[in-house]
């Protein structure tokens, strides 16, 4: 009874730690694709290359396992990634691992396969990491989805001069950790869910006790509601008391062919890596060893079930900000059946610590029998990974031939190689005070240009050096030409002289101790230049009346400040915008006319008055908001042989008529390029049109532009096949957009669905005021009888309307007429902005009926003037502007409207004669069945108009009313 009430807590009470939300997507990354679209196939940058919101999870040698919002997924090169599933919060993922890596597969039973990366299975599962433990072979661990931290710091190797080994080394005694090897075992099972999980940790405690190490102590922690112990020990430092070299493995045993809670002896996995741990502390505590910095032993539970011991321990010692210089980790270092002379052992590496492991391969080459190799890189199969994932550097000890016993019954100490266990202890030994000795990385280096065209200026920051650091090696080699110099340093900056303009440098400071043990040097790429390099990251942000620039600071330091020119043509007389240097790093350019283009390009300036090379010209102008509509024609140009893919023709014919009446400019998405705000800011309105169903890539890569103008104040309608896929790369239905993703915040959509077999005929406004739209039966094929495909629905989110639904010839009840009374238009008036966006293409619609939408959504929601300056608006019989008064008027014109809504939104706007809206005298609710209003005669811009005929237009309800008035100075 009491086993079944175990395994029935071991299903139902994991923890999770998954900060992933519903709707996210896990995917893979291909990492040579990627790092031939981001430039870098080094771990750290490339995973800083991706776009905000991408988390990684975890490398391997070819790919990356991330998560991301759809939106976020968005921004990710299509050719470099594959999706493998929606994250689902009832489910479990894990990263399952051969150890034997003999390619076993799991189970098909144990759960679903998302992809298999270098060896490593990527397990969606229903089961908990017991329960999976128990039906594979392979080494299980649950994904938390807490995203790496990777070191973007490159080390070189360190070199030693005078590390102090004493007689640590023949003091490892083979007897001393088969003694420990055999304890462990005797305890039948160490297993998580065995009643004896306190009784062996505080054996261990007592045993790091009795070797003087009074800090022992049991932590405790909790895991699938059971109390595990982890067991922790600290020899202090002397030198650097405040970093640490964590050096453990995992105590806890399991078998798969037999019941784990009678008998898991776990001789070889992983007595023998507690046991190394024990037997370090017994002869440095024997041998009277004071290390330089504190080291702390550390034997971990709940390994087997998906590393929690060394997870929980790690999130601690990040909790507590410790100076983690090192986490050494063994996990099976006792069997070998290979004569003495042929004796191998891996060692395990993890990108971005190459180096550490390197060192380390040399010491064990060194001053053992051994002879090490390097390993799979970033093993997620042991208590090294969660040390790992905090971007801390680990080393893993791993036997070479990897026991035939595994997880089973015979995995004990008979089976087991003590000499060979010997030799790898001794090797942790080496590897634990050579790391101890030698100085850690050195802190904060810096690289700065003189301006001299042969010098760098190197800085670091000596207070974060371990207390016996005496002086400093600075390094220089040219990147594609070693060898290089070395130059003694006693302090901070230090210039390198005698270097060739323009040519790239590994630069690195390494710490030098008293004992002459030199350390890490952290390696910077730089270049000395005569002249100011070109500035970076030079962009524009236009604003309403103005552009702002910015860029990157330079680092030379004879830097004097910034020169940005400007010219009203590309391949102009570009002339300084300021007689002074600009010294900071960004402009504000406020004298702009019109509604032409600016071009600028910018250059540093030394104290010299030397000048770099121009940027890259960047085009630009101000947001206006006042030049009509603007039509962009994102159709590809089809040959027009289906009405499923009209020609660009086509579409620029349908589309001039149905806005004939309307002030407009034409933007062709296929030739013009991405469009950028400065492209769409000066005006008014946007129509926005996709009328093939095969080309959906374009929005997606203009969409930030979108949503800047929407935040500018832009209004935008939008007629296109699957918004959702084509402005959020979404292929999931049905789908819930959440706050914060950009289909939810910009365009008011919170919910999308499709159905493969349902047919579209009708847009249905159900009283929203749009008027109704029927698919034009010339613009179909007949067997759709006069329907068309491929229309999904969207949902509008709290704040925004559905203005149309979906209808169909066919019953609700059949495949065709499955999406009846979905909506398929969402309107979404944001205040500053309004969106319109609609899930089919207008091009198939009756083109009377489009000319009427036309009319509802440009004149009458978004305010833009027709042509003859609105002499054929129709008053509403009820609303009106029943007085404009004095009319005409110098100083202010005062109205009175009638007819009104109480409660229903009401805009009043006036508009020049070219039609162009110069101010909004109300936008909100209306208060009453009448209501008064004023106009001083001043812009939105605060500016007095000049005197002229001006219309006053008011709105509400699909209802307008328009008045001349005439303003005199």
């Amino acid at each position: 009874m009491r086993k079944t009430m175990l395994w029935l807590i071991l299903l139902l009470a994991a923890a999770r730690l998954a900060g992933l939300s519903p709707g996210d997507r896990l995917f893979r990354i291909d990492r040579r694709l990627a790092a031939h679209y981001y430039g870098s196939d080094e771990l750290a940058e490339l995973v800083s290359a991706l776009p905000a919101g991408v988390e990684v999870y975890h490398a391997t040698l070819h790919y990356l396992l991330a998560g991301a919002s759809p939106s976020a997924l968005g921004r990710v090169p299509r050719s470099a990634c594959v999706r493998l599933d929606g994250y689902d919060p009832a489910a479990n993922y894990f990263l399952l691992t051969d150890l034997s890596e003999e390619e076993d597969k799991p189970d098909p039973a144990t759960g679903s396969i998302l992809t298999r990366m270098d060896g490593v299975t990527v397990l969606k599962s229903g089961l908990e990491g017991p329960a999976l433990a128990r039906l594979t072979d392979l080494h299980c661990v649950q994904i938390d989805f807490q995203p790496l931290r990777l070191n973007p710091v490159t080390v070189s190797q360190p070199r030693p001069a005078r590390v102090n080994f004493g007689n640590l080394l023949t003091q490892v005694n083979a007897d001393s950790i088969m003694w420990f090897i055999q304890s462990l075992q005797d305890f039948g099972t160490r297993n998580a869910f065995a009643d004896n999980r306190l009784e062996v940790a505080n054996w261990i405690r007592d045993q790091f006790l009795r070797f003087g190490l009074a800090d022992a102590h049991v932590e405790p922690f909790v895991q699938y509601g059971l109390l595990q112990y982890n067991v922790v020990a600290t020899l202090p430092g002397s030198v650097a008391g405040d970093r640490y070299i964590i050096h453990g493995g995992h105590h806890d045993s399991i078998t798969n062919n037999t019941d784990p809670l009678v008998f898991a002896p776990g001789a070889d996995d992983n007595a023998s890596g507690s046991a190394a741990a024990l037997e370090l502390a017994r002869v440095m505590a024997a041998c009277s060893y004071q290390p330089e910095c504190s080291i702390r032993f550390v034997t971990f539970a709940c390994e087997e079930y998906g590393l929690w011991g060394s997870k929980y321990h790690a999130q601690q010692a990040e909790n507590q900000n410790l100076g983690v210089k090192l986490m050494i980790n063994h996990d099976m270092i006792a069997h070998s059946t290979q004569s003495p002379d042929e004796w191998q052992i891996r060692l395990m590496p993890y990108q971005g610590f190459e180096n550490h492991t390197n060192y380390a391969i040399s010491v064990v080459n060194t001053l053992t029998t051994l002879s090490p190799y390097a390993g799979t890189i970033n093993s997620a199969s042991s208590d090294s990974y969660p040390f790992w994932q905090k971007g801390w550097p680990v080393l893993y000890f791993f036997e070479h031939e990897f026991c035939p016993w595994y997880h089973s019954v015979d995995d004990i100490t008979a089976n087991c190689n003590p000499m060979y266990v010997q030799e790898a202890v001794k090797a942790s030994m080496a590897v634990t005070v050579s790391f101890d000795q030698v100085p850690a990385p050195t802190e904060g280096v810096g690289v700065s240009d003189p301006g001299t065209g042969n010098s760098l200026q190197v800085s670091w920051d000596p207070q974060a050096s371990e207390a016996d650091v005496v002086s400093y090696i600075v390094y220089v080699m040219p990147v594609n030409s070693p060898p290089g110099q070395e130059f003694p340093a006693s302090a901070s900056p230090y210039t390198l002289t005698g270097l060739q303009d323009g040519v790239l440098y590994q630069v690195g400071v390494a710490a030098v101790d008293n004992d002459g043990n030199v350390g890490f040097a952290n390696i910077q790429i730089a270049s000395p230049s005569l002249l100011p390099r070109t500035p970076q990251d030079f962009a524009d942000a236009p604003l309403y009346q103005a552009v702002s620039l910015s860029w990157t600071a330079n680092q030379e330091l004879d830097l004097a400040g910034y020169r940005l020119y400007r010219s009203d043509e590309e391949n102009g007389n570009y002339a300084p915008v300021t007689a002074e240097l600009i010294t900071t790093t960004s402009y504000l350019d406020e004298d702009l006319q019109g509604h032409g283009y600016y071009y600028y390009k910018l250059t540093a300036v030394d104290g010299t008055g030397l000048e770099s090379a121009p940027t890259a010209v960047v085009r630009s102008r101000a947001v206006t908001l006042d030049a009509g509509i603007l039509i962009v024609d994102e159709t590809s140009d089809n040959p027009g042989n289906t009405v499923f893919s009209p020609s660009d023709t086509a579409c620029d014919q349908f589309y001039a008529s149905v806005l004939q009446d309307f002030q407009t400019t034409q933007f062709d998405a296929q030739s013009e390029g991405l469009l950028k705000l400065a492209d769409i800011g000066i005006y008014s309105s946007v129509l926005w049109h996709g009328n093939d169903a095969g080309s959906l890539t374009y929005p997606l890569a203009v969409r930030d532009e979108l949503k800047k103008y929407i935040q500018a104040g832009g209004k935008l309608l939008i007629s296109s096949y699957f918004p959702s896929k084509a402005f959020d790369n979404n292929g999931t239905y049905p789908f819930a957009y959440q706050t914060g993703s950009f289909m939810h915040d910009v365009f008011g959509i919170q919910n999308v669905d499709y159905q493969t077999g349902a047919r579209f005929r009708y847009a249905q406004p159900q009283g929203s005021g749009f008027p109704a739209l029927t698919v034009d039966t010339l613009k179909t094929v007949g067997p759709l009888l006069g329907h068309i495909y491929n229309i999904e629905t969207i949902g509008a989110a709290a704040g925004a309307n559905n203005v149309y639904f979906y209808g169909s010839d066919y019953g609700n009840e059949t495949a065709q007429g499955g999406m009846n009374g979905q909506p398929v238009g969402v309107y979404y008036n944001q205040g500053c902005g309004k969106s319109v966006v609609l899930s089919f293409p207008l091009y198939n619609m009756q083109q009377n009926e489009v000319a009427a939408l036309m009319h509802h959504v440009f004149y009458t929601l978004f305010g833009e003037t027709v042509a003859n300056q609105d002499d054929n608006i129709i008053p509403f019989a009820g609303l009106r502007i029943s007085r404009a008064y004095p009319n005409p008027f110098a100083e202010q014109l005062n109205l009175e409207l009638s007819g009104l809504k109480a409660g229903s939104p009401l805009s009043a706007c006036v508009y020049n004669l070219k039609g162009q809206k110069i101010r909004t005298l109300y936008e909100g609710s209306a208060k009453a069945a009448s209501q008064s209003l004023a106009w001083d005669g001043r812009t939105d811009r605060g500016e007095t108009a000049a005197s002229s005929i001006y219309l006053v237009r008011i709105g509400q309800d699909g209802n307008a009313s328009a008045k001349r008035i005439v303003k005199i100075r």
